[in-house]
């Protein structure tokens, strides 16, 4: 490999090249470099840190993933980051365009260490991965990245078919790091590599670090096989059958018992197979006892109902599990609601119980049911709930054997998102379920259909009379055409806000002067000091996007430091106008970071560019591959 000093004496020669005007010896630095990262050998820590600092920054996009990782705590002692040479790694492998919204170098490192992880180990290859494989042994790297990876997808590939060998190094590293595993792909597909499969599983849940769990679309008996004995049970016997590469000795042996687990009594085994074979057993020793891992977060997403009905007898004592999320094919009824109501209620009632943040997509199949279920688990810290019209009758209400009377008990809530799909939910409700949540910090409605247009007007009076914790807002797809004096009331009364947004609610639709009403909101924003972040996307701004700039006119500027007018349908033009008065009136106290995804810059490029320009002096932007070309129609407020 070319040594440093070799570098060092090319970029003295590129220097003076550059000083004496000639561009074929000025290109001899960036020659060595290349040169130099497509060697096998890895760089010399010593020699690379005695160079000059500008070098050694021009250096970092050659270095392979490897020694990057390797350097970066003797550079960081150096003053110099990482974060241009991770980024660029991700630029690889998502392209150039892709929008990327990182602020730390850590945050860049482990982004790209968990993408590359997937696409090396599940084979998947494209020019951007392929580009840093030559450079390294892909165990090597894996190895390295292992070290970072906290979240791992179970899916077949020749890499995980490794992982059952014994003493395999990389899952004894993963063992270690791995907080979240993931199962995507149907297992019942692959029963020839369910045995290994399964093992990972058993060593990253019942070994590992692992206390989140995700399952995607499986069978019943697949999620039977990995949610049994997580309940009252303190250890759980793993059955290792012929086939199977048992672990080393003493790798099963118990682990001590924690403070809760004192209790336990029964000790039960778990299938390496999804089909038991109970004469196995006759002629088998009982294989030694393993630990079992706590399940802290379940997420079973695109259930079927006969995955619920599996978990709710095992809800009453589960009382490690502090988050759940259901996401069903379809709306539960009937006695599998019932049983899941009633699951849930018990959980919350007993005493230990730590189920905090709860989530239900599509399980419930009326907003009415959602103060029944609060009722049931009043503890609850985070509740996210979606709803969906029932085919046939989209206006079914709860069945009176399940609905609580609604009571004035004060709730915990602190989080809680409603969306709506084509049903009428009742605004008085709403406003009363908030007043029973004096501790909420965050609110995200989505989807709102009211009875009449007042409706809104009184929902916006309810969060602004209720809500004087709230510190996020997130309105999405609820008519606020005639709404602005009751957004100016919460903006007023809520003094702890600091993110408000407002997508798709159709602010400017009935303004005949649409200019004169977004600056009164831009006003009252300017008012708002704790107000960190606004998103305004999807509301057909268009050609007003100029007044936004009005945020930081003046002597009490915006504390806004994220806007989002993604999808506004602002030309170029528009925007290089917005641009040049924001140069006018430029944030004095930090830079802001600007959503200009989804708007037709591709009609005008080099109009989108120059406003690009004169923005990059005074902010930050994210950008996309979106194509105006894409789409069948434009905005209706441009017609």
């Amino acid at each position: 490999m070319m040594r440093m000093h070799e570098v060092y004496a090319a970029d003295i020669q590129s220097r003076q090249a550059a000083v004496n005007n000639t561009p074929c010896v000025l290109s001899l630095k960036l020659l060595c470099m290349n040169a130099a990262s497509q060697h096998d050998s890895h760089v010399d820590m010593k020699a690379l840190l005695e160079l000059p600092t500008s070098l050694i920054k021009d250096l970092l996009p050659h270095l392979n993933i490897i020694d990057l990782e390797r350097l970066q705590p003797a550079l960081n002692d150096r003053g110099i980051s990482t974060y241009s040479a991770w980024i660029a790694i991700l630029q690889d492998i998502w392209g150039r365009r892709h929008a990327m919204d990182f602020h730390t170098e850590e945050e860049c490192k482990k982004e790209a260490m968990d993408k590359l992880f997937c696409l090396v180990f599940y084979g998947y290859r494209n020019q951007g991965v392929t580009k840093h494989l030559p450079k390294v042994n892909v165990n090597s790297l894996l190895l390295v990245i292992a070290k970072y990876l906290t979240r791992f997808h179970v899916k077949p590939s020749r890499y995980l078919l490794s992982l059952g060998a014994e003493q395999n190094v990389l899952l004894d590293s993963l063992e270690r790091t791995v907080q979240c595993v993931e199962v995507k792909q149907h297992l019942v597909a692959t029963r020839g590599q369910c045995d290994c499969i399964l093992y990972v599983l058993h060593r990253l849940l019942d070994h590992g670090q692992a206390t989140q769990l995700v399952i995607h679309n499986q069978d019943a008996e697949v999620v039977s096989w990995m949610l049994q004995d997580r309940a009252s049970s303190c250890h759980v016997m793993c059955n290792w059958r012929t086939g199977i590469n048992a672990p080393a000795a003493g790798e099963c042996g118990p682990r001590p018992q924690e403070p809760d687990e004192e209790a336990a009594h029964v000790v039960p085994r778990k299938r390496p197979r999804l089909e038991p074979e109970e004469e196995v057993w006759a002629t088998t020793p009982m294989p030694p006892v393993c630990p079992r891992g706590h399940i802290h977060s379940l997420q079973l997403r695109e259930c079927a109902q006969d995955v619920i009905s599996i978990l709710s007898p095992l809800l009453p004592t589960w009382l490690s599990l502090q988050s759940l999320s259901l996401h069903t094919r379809s709306v539960c009824r009937g006695a599998v609601l019932a049983t899941l109501l009633r699951s849930l209620e018990q959980l919350c009632a007993t005493s230990g119980s730590r189920l905090t943040e709860l989530s239900m997509l599509g399980v419930l199949p009326h907003p009415s049911y959602m103060i029944t279920l609060l009722d049931a688990c009043p503890a609850l810290t985070a509740l996210w709930v979606e709803f969906h019209p029932m085919p046939g009758n989209p206006t079914l209400h709860p069945t009176t054997s399940w609905i609580y009377h609604q009571s004035d008990a004060e709730l915990s809530l602190s989080h809680l998102s409603v969306k709506v799909a084509q049903v009428e939910i009742n605004v008085g409700h709403v406003t009363c379920l908030l007043k029973r949540c004096p501790q909420l910090a965050s609110l995200h409605l989505s989807g709102l259909r009211m009875p009449s247009g007042s409706s809104n007007t009184l929902l916006l009076r309810g969060i602004a009379e209720s809500s004087g914790h709230l510190k996020k807002l997130h309105l999405e797809d609820v008519n606020m055409a005639d709404c602005l004096p009751g957004l100016l009331h919460v903006l007023t009364t809520c003094t702890m806000l600091q993110e408000l947004s407002l997508r798709d609610c159709r602010l400017l639709e009935r303004c005949s002067d649409k200019e004169r009403a977004l600056r009164q909101l831009v006003d009252c924003v300017k008012k708002a000091s704790s107000l960190r972040s606004l998103s305004l996307a999807q509301n057909r701004l268009a050609k007003n996007v100029s007044t936004l700039a009005e945020l930081y006119a003046g002597t009490s500027q915006s504390t806004i430091t994220t806007l989002d007018i993604s999808s506004n349908f602002i030309k170029a033009a528009d925007l290089l106008e917005f641009a040049q008065r924001l140069q006018q009136n430029p944030p004095v106290a930090q830079r802001v970071t600007l959503d200009l995804r989804r708007n037709p810059g591709d009609r005008d490029q080099h109009t989108w560019s120059s406003a690009l320009s004169a923005l990059r002096a005074v902010c930050d932007f994210i950008l996309d591959d979106w194509r105006s070309t894409d789409t069948f129609a434009d905005h209706i407020s441009v017609m």
